[in-house]
């Protein structure tokens, strides 16, 4: 998962500012990123209000069978 589109959109500049942006320990954005944790309802909200109007499907894949 990558979100340097959209932080560049939004004017963030930085991991460390994105995880702020998006209320989570910069750890945990990190492993979501990175694909080692699946990203929680408050994550997918904080990405969805940093990112507006970016939509879940143009930010998040959806992996069936998990």
């Amino acid at each position: 998962m990558t979100f340097d589109r959209y932080m560049r959109l939004a004017g963030v500049s930085s991991v460390d500012a994105l995880a702020q942006a998006i209320r989570v320990h910069r750890s945990t954005l990190c492993q979501v990123m990175d694909g080692e944790l699946e990203p929680d309802a408050a994550f997918i909200a904080g990405a969805l209000v940093t990112f507006a109007p970016a939509s879940f499907k143009e930010l998040f894949e959806i992996v069936e069978g998990l």
